[in-house]
């Protein structure tokens, strides 16, 4: 249903998957001529840790990059899978908790996402602490960086606040 004062926000159940999903799938399909290859990964049980046979935290992506280099006849799959995965640059969709008034104490106001101000892109995430976290490089944040204002796409980095607080 519609949501907000201007009613320009859609609330549903799911409905964060789903607009992720699509987005990161319409990308890959409007990109005309890509410099590499491209794949839109699309898992399931991301709130759950990514577990399960149809997870982040599966091994079906290495195998599908296996099989590749079996097709192609690779001398040593694991080491061109290995080789590859560490070459690709990934980014990984989901929304992100847009800073909020009303519960400010959850957010530093700083390092939060505010509506309007453009894509949020969060360095570091994670659960539970350190013990659930990842933290994409400060290498690869540049990149992202520099792609977008490259790109002159408005962009804004965020952290996810307090750890396992909720209210996103």
């Amino acid at each position: 249903r519609d949501y907000g004062l201007d009613r320009s926000m859609v609330a549903g159940y799911g409905h964060d998957d789903k607009v992720c999903a699509y987005a990161s799938l319409r990308a890959l399909l409007d990109v005309e001529n890509p410099e590499y290859t491209s794949v839109c990964y699309l898992v399931d049980k991301e709130e759950i840790g990514s577990v399960g046979a149809t997870g982040a935290e599966s091994v079906f992506f290495e195998n599908a990059l296996a099989k590749l280099f079996a097709m192609k006849n690779s001398l040593d799959k694991f080491y061109d899978t290995r080789i590859t995965l560490e070459n690709t640059k990934m980014l990984s969709s989901d929304v992100s908790a847009g800073f909020d008034p009303l519960y400010a104490y959850v957010n530093d106001p700083k390092n939060a996402a505010y509506l309007g101000e453009g894509l949020v892109f969060n360095k570091y995430t994670g659960r539970g602490g350190k013990g659930g976290s990842n933290d994409a490089s400060a290498e690869y944040y540049g990149w992202v960086r520099k792609t977008m204002e490259n790109a002159n796409i408005y962009w804004q980095s965020s952290e996810p606040g307090r750890v396992d607080q909720g209210g996103g």
